[in-house]
């Protein structure tokens, strides 16, 4: 399985929010993503970024991600108010991969998943999702201004790790 998926799902366990497994949830996003590809994303809005070194604040990768191998151009200005087919169809461009392929890959239990994925769970579940590594926040997913609960992840650059969800009331 997919450490963000299981992370995510681990956390929504300990909210009281059950799911029969990580693969559910997963499918789940990927159905979503499917369902509703002209739903309208403020990438700006919906994720901020709090990495303050020279790293990607994509992958991580000792470079600026403007820089980054997988996502080869500045996608910041981009990709503002995009659909989410639209968004879809811009990261699978730099896997190499068709949108249908993209959804397709990404219902493969063995597929990392990454910020669109996050951002999809943010909305479906109506949730704050706060990344961090060495401790210190590096981005911060919301799609609702009014988010039910926070969710709270380490990501060491290759792997997720829940930390801890909190119900708003």
């Amino acid at each position: 399985m997919s450490c963000l998926f299981d992370s995510i799902f681990k956390l929504l366990k300990n909210c009281g929010i059950n799911y029969t497994s990580s693969h559910h949830l997963r499918q789940d996003v990927v159905q979503y993503m499917r369902m509703n590809p002209n739903i309208v994303i403020d990438i700006n809005k919906n994720k901020k970024s709090f990495t303050k070194n020279n790293n990607c604040d994509k992958c991580d990768g000792k470079h600026q991600t403007k820089d980054c191998p997988f996502f080869k151009k500045n996608r910041e200005k981009e990709t503002t108010n995009l659909t989410l087919k639209q968004w879809i169809t811009e990261v699978a461009k730099d896997m190499r991969l068709s949108y249908n392929n993209y959804l397709r890959n990404m219902s493969n239990s063995s597929t990392w998943g990454g910020g669109l994925e996050i951002l999809v769970m943010a909305k479906i579940f109506n949730a704050e999702i706060s990344v961090y590594q060495r401790g210190k926040l590096i981005t911060r997913f919301i799609y609702s201004e009014k988010p039910e609960m926070k969710f709270k992840i380490h990501w060491n650059g290759y792997h997720y790790e829940p930390m801890s969800c909190i119900i708003i009331k």
